[in-house]
């Protein structure tokens, strides 16, 4: 989203010539949200996992809008460098999408814990095995400041209007974490991470945004295996991160 923002004028001056290469549908509710919060033609848009395989394309030029300059022939899909937005990018697409936060109490704040159950392809992994014991466990904390967070089921409106009222924000690494962009900055994250070779971008996301961010290695796990988060050790962080009443 933030080198689309940046690309702007490349709709305006190209048109319906233009096309953006995109690993997620446009038929997708969240990203036809997004698209059209952008003020953007879905029409642009081209699902290379539908099309990938029958297409063959043509371009007089290719626009390659990494976030930070670099000789697209020394890029490996593993480099965090060109693919994580900076802080300047991260504050433009929050201004971008988020006209302003609304000012909320903190007798209004939330817990919110973000679920992987609506994942349809389970084969992303992440999903936490023992998520029904971790939410019950919750929920004797936190009662009904605790919001069980499933984002099929929320419009970009909903889940902008619900983290803008985040305290903590919970839950296994996924895409659910991008809504940090609608949450205040003063907002504590635990994030689920699997051990083996932990992805950094909510991480990044959370810092540019200055948040509090604690991360809960899940020792032995891949980025694709469920994970099983102990008890004791989602206490011993929400004890650090300050987010038990002692």
């Amino acid at each position: 989203v933030p080198r689309l923002i940046l690309c702007q004028s490349l709709f305006d001056r190209y048109g319906d010539k233009l096309r953006v290469v995109s690993y997620y549908s446009p038929e997708l509710r969240y990203v036809r949200e997004v698209i059209s919060a952008l003020d953007l033609n879905p029409e642009n848009f081209v699902d290379t996992r539908e099309e990938w395989d029958e297409a063959a394309w043509r371009a007089e030029k290719v626009f390659l809008p990494f976030a930070h300059p670099r000789d697209p022939r020394s890029i490996q899909y593993n480099d965090p460098v060109p693919w994580y937005a900076n802080p300047e990018h991260i504050s433009l697409t929050r201004k971008t999408l988020l006209s302003a936060l609304d000012a909320t109490t903190e007798q209004d704040k939330l817990i919110i814990y973000i679920s992987r159950k609506d994942v349809r392809d389970r084969r992303t992994g992440r999903q936490v095995s023992n998520e029904d014991e971790i939410i019950e466990h919750l929920r004797g904390r936190y009662g009904d400041k605790l919001y069980e967070f499933q984002g099929e089921h929320h419009h970009l409106q909903a889940t902008k209007d619900l983290f803008s009222r985040a305290r903590a924000v919970i839950g296994p690494h996924g895409g659910a974490f991008c809504n940090l962009l609608f949450a205040p900055s003063s907002t504590k994250v635990v994030e689920f991470l699997p051990a083996q070779n932990p992805a950094q971008f909510y991480y990044t996301l959370g810092s540019c945004l200055e948040m509090d961010f604690w991360p809960l290695p899940i020792e032995g796990a891949a980025h694709g295996d469920e994970l099983t988060v102990a008890l004791d050790e989602l206490d011993m962080i929400l004890s650090k991160a300050g987010l038990i009443d002692h």
